[in-house]
């Protein structure tokens, strides 16, 4: 992406909020810790690391962290200014406990709130060691908060709905490369555009991998309790297991397959490309992807001609062994597909008791 290509309305809009957030959090943060008369700059500088989270999900996740990580350096400085006092080399020391403490309970970038948080205890202590901490982890949390309540209230951007483009997203580029080898003649041409699909498939594959971090933010977010996208992602990623197999056996067929052969798959290919473009929609608006036409008869009718092939004593063998597989891995894939029928991102409400 070139430097002046940042530069466009998609992209600064957002920038812009998210700096808007921001900037009110450490303002807000500020003015609030002054007016109770505690820590106000250990406050704006929470809110100001909270409200820098990409999404509400994620948002929440840290929160939760770093509470602890708050709890775990606070304690780190008051046992620092109990036993050493206040000072230079005391913060040091403090600081370092603090966030190695954290990191090896496993907090993540949470460490750095525990190092702020001992820094606040040592470097401004009020009152005695516990009531250091107190004070301290109350400014911090405070922070936090404020941070996550301007965020809620001027961007509160949720990774959820992108969740839901991205796993629709899926199913609709599949169906075009369906309809594309439906479409295509069995001609030497034929490896690679099969072998530029398997690449688009991989990509897929890695779409559907780049989700799985909003996948969990999303599960964190407020109504996400019955959304299950995991589930649809997982099957997602095993049906385009089955259509990269199904395109590596058309990849292999160099020459013209029987006619009645040729109808077959292609009528199935076809098939299965409509209920993969059915299946988006549904996905992107949180409902049951509906019934669909029933694929059996298109299997059998490629089964059969495949087994014709299988009674020729003429055919050549290795010929035969390829589009033996391809038939194999397209009627694997329509199964597949077919098991997307009733699936939903959003979970069946529970059935009251009678």
């Amino acid at each position: 992406m070139s430097f002046s290509s940042k530069f466009n309305r998609d992209n600064l809009i957002p920038i812009g909020r998210r700096a808007l957030v921001v900037a009110l959090s450490g303002l807000i943060a500020y003015e609030v810790g002054g007016l109770l008369g505690i820590g106000n700059k250990f406050i704006a500088i929470s809110a100001v690391i909270v409200s820098q989270a990409p999404s509400l999900g994620r948002s929440l996740i840290k929160i939760r962290k770093r509470t602890l990580g708050t709890l775990v350096g606070v304690l780190a400085g008051a046992l620092i200014l109990w036993l050493l006092g206040s000072g230079p080399l005391e913060i040091f020391i403090a600081i370092a406990i603090g966030y190695i403490v954290a990191a090896l309970l496993g907090l993540g970038d949470a460490s750095r709130i525990a190092a702020l948080g001992a820094l606040a205890v040592v470097m401004a202590p009020v009152g005695g060691p516990l009531i250091s901490a107190g004070i301290r982890f109350l400014d911090i949390f405070l922070g936090a908060l404020i941070g996550l309540v301007v965020m809620l209230i001027i961007y509160p951007d949720r990774a959820s709905p992108k969740v839901l483009a991205g796993l629709a997203a899926i199913p609709e580029k599949l169906a075009d490369l369906l309809t594309g080898l439906s479409a295509s003649d069995w001609t030497s041409e034929t490896g690679a555009d099969s072998a530029a699909a398997m690449e688009r498939i991989s990509e897929l594959r890695n779409e559907i991998g780049n989700l799985r971090p909003l996948i969990n933010e999303a599960g964190h977010e407020p109504g996400s309790r019955d959304h299950h996208p995991a589930l649809v992602a997982s099957v997602l990623q095993h049906m385009l297991g089955a259509a990269d197999a199904v395109f590596e056996e058309r990849g292999r067929i160099r020459t013209e397959p029987p006619k009645a052969f040729a109808a077959a798959a292609q009528r199935l290919a076809s098939r299965t490309a409509e209920q993969l473009a059915a299946a988006a929609p549904a996905i992107r608006s949180l409902q049951p992807i509906g019934e669909f036409p029933d694929q059996s008869a298109l299997c059998h009718a490629l089964l059969q001609e495949t087994e014709h092939l299988i009674t020729d004593e003429s055919a050549d063998s290795r010929r035969l062994i390829r589009l033996v597989g391809y038939s194999t891995e397209l009627r694997r894939l329509a199964h597949f597909t077919a098991s997307l029928e009733g699936l939903t991102v959003a979970a069946a409400p529970a059935v009251d008791a009678v």
